[in-house]
């Protein structure tokens, strides 16, 4: 599961999830992540688990009308329903994404390094399995940037560029812009926004639906 936002050139409807946190972000700061955060521990690549991680384990694949499913993925989802009110608002200036992964049978959050974001969890969530990630930017920042490719694609158009896609990804990489020629526009986007905006230009036509 991740929390990806993607708009798709020429739909109305834009799933910008990230976009509604803009009003809760001051009051956040930042800090240098620590390794062996007190109840946690630090995994090879420098990310911190809580202690639930220590005996998690991946359960066998269920079986569901002849369809291998993850047996683990509804006792995940209900943990991200969890955790995710916890730290998506109250966090918003660090909180980037929160996604699933079955086959550690773990949470994993993406946060700009925040020892108050880490502490929280760590106490909170200490019984179950929830992997704390490096994130370069939050879920508010990149989504203020995807509005903007968004409300410039008829700009875009002109200017014989065809923006397909726009998501911000959710372990806060980037904003993901998919386009018909990458070479023509990946200048041009970076001029306009910044040559340090975090692009992630990509090839991808447009949909079926798409304009």
């Amino acid at each position: 599961m991740g929390v990806r936002a993607r708009v798709v050139a020429g739909t109305a409807v834009a799933l910008a999830a990230a976009g509604a946190l803009a009003a809760g972000c001051a009051g956040q700061g930042t800090a240098p992540d620590r390794a062996g955060q007190p109840g946690g521990a630090t995994v090879p690549g420098g990310a911190t688990v809580t202690d639930g991680c220590a005996t998690a384990t991946s359960p066998p694949a269920m079986t569901i009308d002849g369809t291998p499913q993850p047996a683990n993925q509804e006792e995940l989802g209900q943990l991200v329903q969890r955790i995710q009110p916890t730290v998506e608002r109250p966090f918003a200036s660090v909180y980037a994404g929160i996604a699933m992964e079955q086959e550690r049978n773990r949470v994993v959050i993406y946060r700009i390094p925040s020892t108050a974001l880490d502490d929280m969890v760590l106490a909170r969530f200490r019984t179950e399995c929830v992997e704390l990630r490096d994130a370069a930017h939050s879920a508010v920042e990149l989504a203020r940037l995807q509005e903007r490719i968004t409300a410039d694609m008829r700009y875009w158009r002109g200017q014989g560029i065809n923006v397909n896609t726009v998501g911000a990804r959710g372990d806060g990489s980037g904003v993901e812009v998919g386009v018909s020629d990458v070479a023509k526009a990946r200048p041009r986007l970076l001029q306009r926004y910044g040559a340090g905006a975090p692009l992630i230009v990509i090839k991808e036509e447009p949909t079926l639906f798409g304009g």
